[in-house]
């Protein structure tokens, strides 16, 4: 009996937690893919995603940085980014892109996006 009621209380308790699994999952797949500004520079320096993904890019330097994207298919600026901020960029345009920092000119990420299928 005592057994019967040990699995009762598992089975309460993940089904408790499935909703709480799923939302971390639905806000972690939200983010997407992210990327690092340390050391002046991008952290990886290419990346590929699908078009429609959102890419966060995350200063964890010491330092401001300020991301921008120009092209004549899709432009992004997220203007100063302070210690820790985190900027989404949903990519909703397939090509090859450039992220650059307008403060540290040597900083180049290469962003590829694959068209929708």
């Amino acid at each position: 009996m005592r057994l019967v009621r040990d699995v009762s209380k598992v089975i309460v308790t993940a089904a408790l937690l499935i909703p709480v699994v799923m939302a971390g999952l639905d806000a972690a797949a939200a983010e997407g893919l992210i990327v690092s500004q340390k050391r002046r520079a991008f952290n990886p320096t290419e990346v590929t995603l699908d078009q429609g993904s959102t890419l966060t890019i995350v200063n964890d330097d010491t330092f401001v940085h300020h991301a921008f994207i120009k092209s004549d298919e899709f432009s992004f600026d997220s203007g100063e980014q302070k210690l820790g901020a985190r900027v989404p960029i949903r990519l909703t345009e397939a090509g090859t892109f450039e992220v650059r920092c307008a403060i540290h000119p040597k900083m180049r990420l290469s962003v590829i996006v694959k068209p929708r299928a």
